[in-house]
C-alpha cells in the first residue's frame, strides 16, 4: 500500500512565507507606521505654519507693514475681507488655533515640528518649519501652497529638516 504525504504542513508554511513577504514588500513600498505617523506630524507643521501666516496675514492688513513677531500680530485687529470694498474687522488672535502655538522667533525652528518667523521686509514675512520626511511636489507653486495630503511647499520639493517659506503680504 502506498502513502500519499501530507503536503498540508508544507503549504502553510509556504503560504506563511508569501503573506511575511507581501507585508515587507508593503512596508518597503508605501513606507511602515512610523513613515506614515511621521507624514501626519509634519501635515501638523504644514498647518502651523499656515496659521502663522494668517495671523501675520491679517495684522499686516491694518498696519501695511509686517509685524516684528508672532506676538504682536496676535495682539494686532485686521481685515479679513476678501473682498477690498468692505471691511471684517477682527482680532488677528481668532484667527489662531485654540491650542497655544509656540512660534520661535527667526529661522532654525531646533526640533521636529516646531515652526518660526522672521521679518524679510515691511510686506514679506519667512515661516519656517522643522519636518521629519521630504515632499516632492510640484512647480507651479510658487509661494506658501497647501497640496494633498495637507504638505507645504515651495516650487519643487521639501528637503527634511528645516525648510524655510518666504511669504508676501498682501
Amino acid at each position: 500500500m502506498t502513502r500519499s504525504r501530507d503536503l498540508g504542513p508544507v503549504l502553510a508554511i509556504a503560504g506563511a512565507a508569501v503573506a511575511v513577504a507581501a507585508i515587507i514588500a508593503g512596508f518597503i513600498v508605501v513606507g511602515g507606521p512610523g513613515n506614515a505617523r511621521d507624514i501626519r506630524l509634519d501635515e501638523q507643521t504644514s498647518q502651523h505654519m499656515l496659521e502663522i501666516v494668517r495671523v501675520a496675514q491679517c495684522a499686516f492688513s491694518n498696519s501695511r507693514t509686517a509685524a516684528a513677531t508672532y506676538e504682536a500680530a496676535l495682539r494686532s485687529r485686521g481685515n479679513i475681507s476678501q473682498d477690498p470694498k468692505t471691511t471684517e474687522e477682527v482680532e488677528c488672535a481668532t484667527l489662531a488655533s485654540q491650542g497655544q502655538l509656540n512660534v520661535l522667533q527667526g529661522r532654525t525652528p531646533p526640533e521636529f515640528g516646531d515652526v518660526s518667523y522672521d521679518v524679510v521686509a515691511p510686506d514679506r514675512i519667512a515661516v519656517c518649519g522643522n519636518f521629519r520626511t521630504a515632499y516632492e511636489g510640484g512647480a507651479e507653486c510658487t509661494e506658501l501652497c497647501l497640496r494633498p495630503p495637507g504638505h507645504m511647499e515651495l516650487g519643487n520639493s521639501r528637503s527634511v529638516g528645516i525648510n524655510c517659506f518666504e511669504q508676501p503680504l498682501r
